[in-house]
């Protein structure tokens, strides 16, 4: 049963240009929005190595923000980090950085900002992930960070090479480990080619899942 389509139209989806030196700073501006002051906003991360830095470098710029993800502690570190975030437990936590993994956990009406260090690994996971933001249907803000300058290229290198890696130790035969990572590469490919499209990025998101929207014909009358 179909609830509701793909689109999402009280999410703001804005591609952020960022040199990658230079994201964390980036992130600090925006938490600091008077927009969000108070609101809940979630900030995922490709690798715990990702987020242990930007957790240091926001500390850094006196943000100090809690990284939940598969090494945090225990598993009631992790729940009671958890239930701070939503509100269920003292002293509440408005901001968090999160792998991809454990974020989709995460299922919290009021998020109004999430935003993504780097392109995840694929446009369904992407769909799934900026969708934790405004789930009770009030307007929300997705923020995807861009790379620019000459490094530009090393988010989809990293992602091919986790793609690889997976594939490798995946403990299957050689031709269903190189379908399995021939599919992965397929769908980074296909999340790339969407966020670097010049045209509508919500219109080609909503088409890539329903397809190009079909204009109804008309009868000989000219009636519809």
């Amino acid at each position: 049963m179909f609830v509701r389509g793909v689109d999402r139209p009280n999410i703001a989806l804005i591609r952020w240009s960022a040199p990658p030196g230079a994201r964390h700073h980036e992130i600090a501006k925006l938490l600091r929005l008077s927009t969000f002051a108070g609101r809940r906003a979630m900030i995922f991360v490709p690798t715990a190595r990702i987020g242990q830095e930007l957790q240091n470098d926001l500390r850094n710029n006196g943000l100090e923000i809690p990284f939940y993800h598969s090494k945090l502690g225990t598993e009631w570190e992790r729940q009671e980090l958890l239930k701070r975030f939503q509100g269920e437990s003292r002293p509440v936590v408005n901001h968090i950085i999160c792998t991809n993994a454990f974020g989709m956990g995460l299922d919290i009406p009021d998020v109004r900002l999430v935003i993504h260090w780097q392109q995840p690994a694929s446009v369904e996971d992407y769909l799934q992930e900026f969708g934790r933001a405004g789930r009770d249907g009030r307007q929300s803000v997705a923020v995807r960070l861009i790379e620019t300058g000459r490094r530009a290229g090393r988010d989809v290198g990293l992602l091919r090479s986790m793609a690889e890696k997976t594939a490798s130790g995946s403990g299957l035969d050689e031709i269903t480990a190189r379908a399995m990572l021939l599919q992965r590469l397929s769908q980074i490919d296909d999340l790339t080619a969407l966020l670097g499209s010049k045209d509508c990025f919500r219109k080609a998101l909503v088409e890539y899942f329903e397809g190009p929207k079909v204009p109804c014909a008309k009868d000989l009358d000219g009636l519809s």
